[in-house]
C-alpha cells in the first residue's frame, strides 16, 4: 500500500468524514493517485500504453490523471465469441489484463453461462461489476475482495451519514438512493 493511501484509508472510519476531513485532503488524494500510478503502471499493460500515448510519466495534478482514465470501451474490449462460445478461460485471461490481482482456481467445468462465470469469480474472492449499458455488450469492472468490502462499508457509512441529517434540522439534505429492485 502506498504512503498516501495508508493515510487516506483511516479517514474512511471517521463518523462524519465530510465535516472532519483534514485540510490537506485534496493534496493527499492527488499524492495517492500519483503513488498508485507509479506502482501500477508496470503491472497493467493497458495503463502503461495509455500513459505512453498521453506522454504521462508521473501524476502531479488532476490534468495528468485524466488521460489515464479508461474509456468505457476498455471494459468491454473482449471478443464477443468469448461469451457466445463459452470461452470462459479466455474471458478470464482478458479480465486479468485489467487487474493486478491473480485470478485463478476457477472451476471452468462448472461454468455454463455468464452468470456461472461471475459466480465462480465471486466464490474465489474476485468481484465483477457487470453492465450492458446502452450498447448491449457486457462491460466488466474488476473489484478485489478488499475493494468490494470497502465499497460496501462506505455505502453503509454514506447512508448512515445521510440518514442522520434527517433527524437534525440544521443538516437537511435531499437524499436519493438508487438501488436495484432485486438481485445482488
Amino acid at each position: 500500500m502506498t504512503q498516501a493511501l495508508s493515510a487516506l484509508l483511516p479517514l474512511t472510519n471517521v463518523a462524519d468524514p465530510f465535516r472532519n476531513a483534514p485540510g490537506n485532503l485534496q493534496a493527499l488524494q492527488l499524492q495517492a493517485i500519483g503513488e498508485r500510478f507509479a506502482q501500477r503502471r508496470q503491472q497493467i499493460r493497458i495503463l502503461d500504453k495509455r500513459a505512453s500515448e498521453a506522454g504521462v510519466t508521473e501524476v502531479k495534478n488532476l490534468s495528468d490523471a485524466v488521460p489515464l482514465l479508461f474509456a468505457d470501451a476498455v471494459y468491454k474490449s473482449y471478443p464477443d465469441s468469448f461469451i457466445e462460445q463459452g470461452k470462459w478461460r479466455h474471458l478470464t485471461a482478458w479480465l486479468q489484463t485489467l487487474t493486478t490481482e491473480k485470478i485463478n482456481a476457477l472451476d471452468y467445468a462448472a461454468i455454463g453461462d455468464l452468470d456461472d462465470w461471475i459466480n465462480q469469480l465471486r466464490r474465489n474472492g474476485h468481484y465483477v461489476m457487470s453492465s450492458s449499458g446502452t450498447s448491449g455488450k457486457q462491460s466488466f469492472i474488476y473489484q478485489s475482495e478488499a475493494d468490494h468490502e470497502l465499497g460496501w462499508r462506505l455505502l453503509a457509512q454514506g447512508i448512515c451519514w445521510a440518514a442522520s441529517g434527517m433527524r437534525d434540522p440544521s443538516r437537511r439534505y435531499p437524499v436519493f438512493l438508487l438501488t436495484p429492485s432485486s438481485g445482488s
